[in-house]
């Protein structure tokens, strides 16, 4: 599989900035990699959510978590027929100085197979705040990116092997559970139980994956362990010192074994 269709950003942005950019500031919503990659400067973030809308692995990823031989998986926002679904993340307030320099690097950043679209992002905060309009990056239906499955054993499967020039997938994964169990400790206090119930339910596709992941590389050291025991035995039976090889338990690199007398 070869896509490579790299997004220019430039007229969405346009069109949107021109709707947005009110007082010399323009929101921009970070529901994925922006929860914890912040390369940019913003005068002010609001933890929140957007509606109707859902978190998932459906976005093929060719540049930054894969490469486009071996394709990794990144989230986008899926338009959810509930109204009451929602995406907790981060608004984050860009002044008009650092704008453009901004959404340059983040249009090249958010290249591969997403659009822009303005969201509703309603602050989740003790203060009455009206709901803020967002420029938000997300991956349109059309693209060829697009890779919609509710299979998470095939979606693990590919997050397990992927890397791609930003890191491995599973690293992917683990910063988003991280970020997204910050986030919802965080405005836990600002919830009724039976919200906070609802999020994590709602998410709990994203902490499974995570689990599904970790079983993997359990299994993996297991194996490990057992391979290095029988070499370790079949050394000392010739009076050989075993040597372990590039052993990184956290990657896709298989460890290799060898012998030194």
């Amino acid at each position: 599989m070869n896509k490579m269709y790299h997004t220019d950003h430039t007229g969405e942005f346009n069109l949107l900035k021109d709707k947005l950019l009110v007082n010399n500031v323009i929101y921009l919503f970070g529901y994925g990699s922006l929860l914890w990659k912040v390369d940019f400067e913003y005068t002010k973030k609001i933890h929140g959510f957007v509606k109707s809308y859902r978190r998932n692995f459906w976005l093929l990823s060719d540049d930054h978590r894969g490469t486009p031989n071996n394709m990794g998986r990144v989230v986008t926002l899926v338009k959810s027929e509930n109204d009451e679904d929602k995406v907790y993340g981060i608004a984050y307030e860009i002044h008009s100085d650092n704008m453009e320099k901004t959404f340059e690097n983040l249009h090249f950043r958010e290249k591969c197979g997403y659009s822009l679209k303005e969201v509703t992002f309603y602050p989740k905060s003790d203060s009455e705040c009206k709901p803020i309009s967002c420029v938000c990056y997300y991956a349109n239906e059309d693209n060829s990116y697009y890779s919609p499955s509710e299979d998470l054993s095939l979606i693990s499967a590919q997050i397990y092997k992927s890397i791609g020039p930003s890191g491995t997938n599973k690293e992917y994964l683990y910063n988003l559970c991280h970020a997204l169990r910050h986030l919802l400790r965080n405005d836990n206090e600002k919830c009724e139980n039976d919200e906070f119930n609802e999020i994590f339910k709602q998410e709990s596709h994203l902490f499974l994956l995570e689990t599904m992941i970790l079983f993997k590389l359990r299994a993996q050291k297991r194996q490990f362990r057992k391979q290095t025991l029988n070499y370790r035995q079949r050394a000392q039976s010739k009076n050989y010192h075993l040597l372990i090889i590039d052993y990184q338990p956290f990657s896709n690199i298989s460890p290799s074994l060898s012998f030194q007398s």
